[in-house]
């Protein structure tokens, strides 16, 4: 895993994780699930699982209102890349504002 601009994510950057947001399209449906069903089953954290396309229906407002608690898991295909989904990943913050 990686942050957007291609560093190297370690566990200590997951430390203040509370809730994830994985977002998917058609392929990476399955490895959403089994993501969210792992870190919540573990205890780890709380998880959404939500297809890319409808984050944009006001999903997104629970992840700006805890910029400081939450990571986004985004799952893009090959062939997914270069569709809106590949492309969201530059709209999404880099680091919280508030912190």
């Amino acid at each position: 895993m990686c942050r957007n601009d291609g560093t190297p994510l370690s566990a200590a950057d997951f430390a203040g994780v509370k809730n994830y947001v994985v977002l998917h399209g058609s392929w990476g449906m399955p490895v959403a699930h089994n993501f969210e069903g792992k870190v919540v089953e573990t205890g780890l954290a709380g998880a959404t699982v939500c297809d890319y396309r409808n984050y944009c229906h006001g999903r997104f407002i629970y992840t700006s209102n805890h910029l400081k608690d939450s990571a986004v898991v985004l799952l893009v295909s090959p062939r997914e890349k270069t569709s809106p989904a590949g492309r969201r990943c530059s709209c999404l913050p880099r680091r919280s504002s508030r912190s």
